[in-house]
């Protein structure tokens, strides 16, 4: 997957934590449920802008297929 947002990061008591990622639009309805950080507002608007500019590029690498 070429677009994702994160959406969560795991925290633990010791150690490593971890984060999730979510595709675009999957993130948008995420973002809309009560357990959504405060944050991802942001990060989805920061993955949407990278998106564009990637888009506008034409890097030459496309999204694979579904």
């Amino acid at each position: 997957m070429r677009h994702r947002a994160l959406i969560a990061i795991i925290e633990t008591g010791s150690g490593p934590g971890g984060s999730a990622y979510a595709c675009l639009p999957c993130a948008r309805d995420y973002a809309k449920t009560s357990l959504a950080p405060d944050w991802i507002g942001e990060t989805i608007a920061h993955t949407e802008a990278v998106r564009l500019a990637w888009d506008e590029e034409g890097d030459g690498d496309p999204a694979p297929p579904l």
